[in-house]
């Protein structure tokens, strides 16, 4: 049975994962809202929780080379649902306009990014 792997993030900035931190914020307060209290919604939010504090403590300017920032495959399905969520909450409750949209588009193009290069290697299509 695998355990949680730690899978890098080859080239990611820290103004990207600073997106990712905004986003794990508003679905921990999801996760508590409209899942039962139970361990399973427990460990979930102690996932959402650690990943937010590690995104946090990297503090790098841009254009500084800094190490891969390492992930579990818990984490990378928590991003992806982090991410999907805030882009739909973005449609849903900011009125239409450029910068909206744009911002929608670029949270989506680093949630496809971000699942291209960290997706489980069972995620992949069949063979």
């Amino acid at each position: 049975m695998a355990e949680k792997k730690d899978v890098p993030i080859t080239a990611i900035a820290p103004a990207d994962l600073q997106v990712v931190g905004f986003a794990l914020f508003p679905y921990a307060q999801m996760i508590h809202q409209i899942i039962e209290p139970s361990a399973k919604r427990d460990t979930l939010l102690q996932t959402v929780e650690a990943l937010r504090q590690r995104i946090a403590a990297v503090k790098l300017p841009e254009g500084e080379k800094h190490d891969k920032f390492l992930v579990t495959y818990d984490e990378v399905a928590v991003i992806d649902s982090a991410l999907t969520v805030f882009v739909e909450n973005i449609g849903r409750f900011i009125p239409q306009s450029q910068e909206r949209d744009e911002t929608m588009r670029a949270c989506e193009a680093l949630r496809s990014y971000l699942m291209l290069h960290l997706a489980p290697p069972d995620a992949t299509t069949d063979e």
